[in-house]
């Protein structure tokens, strides 16, 4: 395109300043897409059901003293399954990325232990520790 006026000359530049960031906008996003990723946090989760023939008290109680031994201290009791025999006990480590869920079913006489963790060496460590303990 050639410009004989000066007004036509400015429109040109200020076109192209245009047409260049859009190209190196672009070209910014077509290389995050094909070469980036974003970065996504994957918990490892461990879980594990034990026979359990305690009354449900006794296993929620014991879960929370077992958790309080390895960094938990706050607990969010779910009592709305009370009456029909099955309490959850969930806590979220003092420290660490880490949360863990205990299911107690007496109806069942089961318990279940759910962790999960950003750490995989931690959220293990954590797992066979509570795994080992008794309530």
């Amino acid at each position: 395109m050639l410009c004989t006026r000066g007004e036509g000359l400015k429109k040109y530049i200020k076109q192209m300043k245009i047409k260049s960031i859009a190209v190196a906008t672009s070209a910014l996003l077509g290389a995050f897409f094909v070469f980036g990723s974003p970065s996504q946090a994957r918990p490892y989760v461990y879980t594990s059901t034990y026979s359990y023939g305690m009354p449900l008290k006794t296993c929620t109680d014991g879960a929370k003293k077992a958790l309080r031994a390895y960094g938990f201290s706050t607990f969010d009791e779910d009592k709305s399954t009370l009456k029909y025999r099955v309490g959850r006990v969930s806590s979220n480590h003092n420290s660490e990325s880490v949360q863990v869920t205990v299911l107690c079913n007496q109806k069942m006489g089961i318990t279940t232990l759910a962790i999960a963790g950003l750490d995989n060496r931690f959220t293990y460590d954590l797992y066979m520790k509570l795994h080992e303990a008794e309530w």
